[in-house]
């Protein structure tokens, strides 16, 4: 999903939001005739009902005329109805035209200036309803709570400013600023529609859990009931049992956050979790006897007491159970009160507290207590930091990026969805030209050298990789399993030298491309060029020329007699590489279908 494109639904959810309202709201009513004004309304209103603030926030709208900066001013509440920060929003609204363009800093440093004037008590030169929420905002701050000014734009966010908005937050404690940029926005549209998880409320104040105190609430049986287990050496743990409303509180308070480590993040709306909520809710004493429970780690605890009901620790990760976990603060939450006390006095579930001496054990850990259910190797990096970033990366293109299995409830229109296991593999044979090691063990695509001495994940997924890259691969894979004429798919299965030929056209297409627009040419942009409009003709031509010299190659290496051979020609890289090495001497004009050697 392009910038672009989502911009266009996001604006056309605004004209259907102003439809809505435009005969009932005031703001809308006065301002018929203002096409700017009524989008900057509209996209207020969408913004609370994006992110579920709606029924409560909608009167706390302050754009208009006297509003000070301050489009939108409002206690946040928790779902126990206690506040937990004062926000304070400044939104710009921008025509289609701009929305790739950045923020102009002026406006930044105007809201900041403003920011700076509300918390130093200053005069407020604004109209009475913006006045009255700036003294509730004072009131909070000096009962010492949090507050958050979020910078909502349908543009993008603007880099240079971020030494101004760190001075900010350093001059002001318990004060917050976040972007909500048109990327940010599209990247929480893509998990809440496509996905089916809901994005992270903005209001909210971001944690780092692996530094976050935390206090874990346990149930204990009475005296000697020996309901704890502590296990010291080589690595100390606790079991213990925890009630439904400890993690209900939990997850209340810090969300998915607490399943970044987790391999496989809850599966909403999953029949599994279908099942645990029915347990829960339906048959809560006989939970602990059907669920295996919880596994977290740690990176610090207290020691527990003989009589203690509660632990400290320091910053918590769900690295099993996350479905159970989710499932109960679930159900918890939809419940009555009557029907919640009922659920935490008979429930019971079982909680396994490990601490965490390195991130290689913390993925052991993980490994290894979900290894009762199947689980593909890229689940277990579905997490590392490329491959977020090359995911928020490909929402820019035709393709979305893959990096966990099934992460993807629904696939949009015009979108393509591929796993990231098919990129590597796409990007080791072409880009890395390297056919021979993913050809003896596909699973070294997902192991790096300390898992195995051949694991290929830092040499294909290494930090700097571009997306043009892995999408230039794929798509040379694509036409190759593609084949319509019979070269290199035959009765529907590939030629076992597939991936040989793939990788060796890669050098046709670099020398065809040089020769012809300069050595400066980026063979893997110009690939993406051609394979999206249509053109691929060239691309496929490289793959014959390649298929046609590996043959000559292969002919003349098994004559003779020497048909036993070519199993091992296939498998070895060193022959491989003396053909490739060969390949590279000659020249190609794909167009005449010519090859010749350099003089």
């Amino acid at each position: 999903m392009i910038t672009k494109e989502f911009y266009r639904t996001v604006d056309s959810e605004l004209d259907a939001i102003i439809e809505r309202l435009k005969a009932t709201n005031a703001y809308l009513i006065k301002h018929k005739k203002n096409t700017h004004n009524q989008k900057s309304y509209a996209f207020m209103v969408w913004f609370l009902a994006f992110y579920k603030q709606v029924n409560g926030y909608l009167p706390y709208i302050t754009d208009s005329d006297g509003d000070g900066s301050c489009d939108l001013m409002f206690p946040y509440r928790n779902d126990e109805g206690n506040i937990e920060t004062y926000c304070i929003v400044q939104s710009k609204w921008k025509a289609e035209s701009n929305c790739e363009k950045e923020l102009e800093k002026n406006e930044v440093y105007k809201a900041l200036a403003r920011f700076e004037a509300i918390l130093n008590s200053e005069k407020h030169d604004a109209n009475a309803e913006v006045k009255a929420r700036i003294e509730d905002f004072l009131t909070h701050t000096r009962q010492n709570k949090p507050v958050k000014f979020i910078f909502l734009t349908l543009c993008k966010k603007t880099d240079s400013v971020n030494d101004e908005i760190r001075d900010f937050e350093n001059r002001h404690n318990k004060t917050y600023i976040e972007w909500l940029d048109i990327e940010q926005l599209k990247r929480d549209f893509i998990d809440k529609n496509y996905k089916k998880i809901e994005p992270e409320n903005p209001c909210k104040i971001r944690i780092n859990l692996d530094e976050e105190p935390i206090t874990l609430k346990i149930a204990r049986l009475g005296k000697n009931k020996k309901d704890v287990i502590h296990v010291e050496k080589p690595f100390e743990s606790y079991v213990f049992l925890v009630r439904p409303k400890a993690i209900f509180e939990l997850f209340d308070r810090y969300g998915f956050h607490l399943f970044f480590k987790n391999i496989r993040n809850p599966l909403i709306q999953s029949k599994i979790n279908e099942i645990i909520e029915k347990t829960a809710t339906e048959n809560a004493p006989f939970f602990w006897y059907y669920n295996n429970g919880i596994t977290a780690i740690t990176n610090g605890m207290d020691s527990l007491g003989t009589n203690a009901e509660q632990i400290d620790v320091e910053g918590l990760q769900i690295i099993n159970g996350a479905r159970t976990f989710y499932a109960i603060f679930h159900a918890y939450k939809n419940e009555s009160t009557i029907r919640r006390k009922r659920m935490n006095d008979n429930m019971l579930i079982n909680f396994r507290l490990i601490r965490s001496v390195s991130a290689d054990f913390n993925l052991n850990v993980t490994r290894f207590t979900n290894s009762q259910n199947p689980i593909s190797g890229r689940d277990f990096y579905a997490n590392d930091d490329i491959q977020i970033s090359l995911q928020n990366a490909f929402f820019d293109t035709p393709i979305w990026y893959e990096k966990r299995d099934g992460e993807f409830r629904i696939e949009p229109e015009n979108v393509k969805i591929i796993p990231n296991s098919l990129f590597g593999t796409a990007y080791c044979v072409f880009g890395l030209q390297d056919p021979i090691s993913l050809g003896q063990n596909k699973d070294l695509l997902f192991l790096t050298k300390k898992d195995d001495i051949n694991g290929l994940y830092e040499q294909v997924f290494y930090s700097n990789i571009k997306v043009e890259e892995l999408l230039a691969s794929y798509y040379m894979l694509d036409i190759a399993f593609s084949d319509t004429k019979g070269n290199f798919v035959t009765n529907e299965r590939p030629r076992r030298d597939i991936y040989h030929i793939v990788a060796f056209s890669h050098t046709c297409l670099k020398n065809h491309f040089i020769r012809q627009f300069g050595d400066k040419t980026s063979v893997f942009r110009k690939i993406i060029e051609l394979y999206e409009k249509g053109k691929t003709e060239i691309l496929y031509k490289a793959l014959e020329v390649s298929l046609s010299v590996w043959i000559n190659y292969l002919e003349s290496e098994t004559v003779n007699g020497k048909l036993e051979n070519l199993e091992s020609l296939l498998i070895s890289k060193q022959y491989f590489l003396n053909v490739l090495n060969e390949i590279d001497s000659f020249k190609f004009d794909l167009d005449n279908f010519t090859i010749f050697k350099n003089n």
